[in-house]
């Protein structure tokens, strides 16, 4: 028989708020959908994408997770069969050159990485095929514009 049994209460109650407070879990990795608002692009470790969301952390910064792109969509379509839709060429593929203006947008773009500009209604899209970037321009005011889709992913951890 304990001497104490207020005492050991008091340190059961404290071991469980320890062990299932969800601040510990939840700052390690992520179970719940994470979106990638301004950029996903691959890190050099099989199937790992960088990815930023819009949300910040208690520093301002926005937050940035690990996601394995096999658990990436956009909409409802896998991450490696996705397309962006009527992009407009850089010149050389080169972002810092600007836009064409003399050919055709690109029909249909399977990305490799994107950087999206919120502020600007589009988002930079490097296409698998020939590896150039693309302006991918989208309108905030129709809400099912292909461009303007973002990945959402459920396997991430958090990267402090």
């Amino acid at each position: 028989m304990i001497a104490f049994p207020r005492l050991q209460n008091i340190l059961v109650v404290i071991a469980l708020v320890i062990t299932v407070h969800p601040g510990s879990a939840r700052d390690v990795s992520r179970s719940e959908s994470v979106t990638c608002d301004i950029f996903f692009y691959p890190i050099g470790i099989q199937d790992k994408y960088m990815c930023r969301t819009t949300k910040r952390d208690r520093s301002g910064k926005h937050q940035q997770f690990k996601c394995a792109s096999s658990s990436c969509k956009i909409r409802t379509v896998d991450w490696s069969k996705y397309t962006f839709q009527k992009c407009s060429y850089y010149i050389g593929g080169d972002r810092a050159k600007g836009i064409d203006s003399i050919k055709e947008p690109n029909p249909s773009i399977t990305p490799i990485q994107y950087h999206a500009n919120i502020e600007k209604s589009y988002v930079d899209v490097q296409n698998q095929a020939d590896r150039w970037w693309y302006q991918c321009i989208y309108s905030t005011l129709v809400n099912d514009d292909i461009n303007a889709a973002r990945a959402v992913c459920t396997a991430c951890d958090l990267v402090k």
